[in-house]
C-alpha cells in the first residue's frame, strides 16, 4: 500500500514494481493499492512519454529511443519505463482513486476499483507478509519502498 501523501505518481509509486519483481512468482500478479497517486510521471513530459509509449520492457524501450527523438533525448525516462516493465512475468494491478481504467491499460497495467481493493483486502488489517484474503494467499508489503524482496530459490539455495 503506498502512502497517499508520499505517492502522487507511478513514477515514484512503481518501487514497488522494480524492488518486488524478484519475489512475484511467474504469472503472479502484483497488486498496487495507490489511493494518492494521479499521473503517471513527476514532470510534465515524463508523464508524457509514459502515457504515449507505456511500460513496455526493455527490448521494446530500446527500440522506440532509437526510433522517436522525444524518448530517444530523455533517458531517465526510457529508463524508468525499463525497470516499471514487467517484461511480461507477471501483471500489474494498480488501484488508484485517480487514474481510470483507460489510462492504466495504455500504459500496459491492469486496473482495479480503489474502493473494491480496500473492502476485499482491508490493507488496515494485513500484517506483513503472508495473510489468507477470501481463501487466497496473499504476501502484504506495507510499504515497498523500505527494501528489496527476492524469492529463495532464485539464490539457487
Amino acid at each position: 500500500m503506498l502512502d497517499e501523501k508520499e505517492f502522487k505518481s507511478t513514477w515514484l509509486g512503481n518501487k514497488a514494481v522494480y524492488r518486488t519483481r524478484m519475489a512475484i512468482q511467474e504469472g503472479g500478479e502484483l497488486i498496487i493499492i495507490a489511493p494518492g497517486v494521479e499521473r503517471f510521471g513527476e514532470t510534465e513530459i515524463a508523464d508524457k512519454l509514459i502515457r504515449k509509449y507505456g511500460y513496455v520492457g526493455k527490448k521494446r524501450i530500446m527500440q522506440l529511443c532509437k526510433q522517436n527523438n522525444d524518448l530517444g533525448s530523455n533517458l531517465a525516462v526510457a529508463c524508468h519505463m525499463t525497470v516499471s516493465s514487467t517484461e511480461g512475468r507477471f501483471n500489474v494491478r494498480y488501484a488508484a482513486k485517480n487514474l481510470s481504467e483507460s489510462e492504466l491499460k495504455q500504459v500496459g497495467y491492469n486496473y482495479m476499483d480503489y474502493k473494491s481493493a480496500i473492502d476485499i483486502y482491508h490493507p488496515q488489517d494485513l500484517k506483513e507478509g503472508f495473510n489468507i484474503v477470501n481463501d487466497e494467499e496473499i504476501f502484504f508489503i506495507g510499504n515497498p519502498t523500505i527494501g528489496l524482496w527476492v524469492e529463495r530459490k532464485r539464490f539457487n539455495l
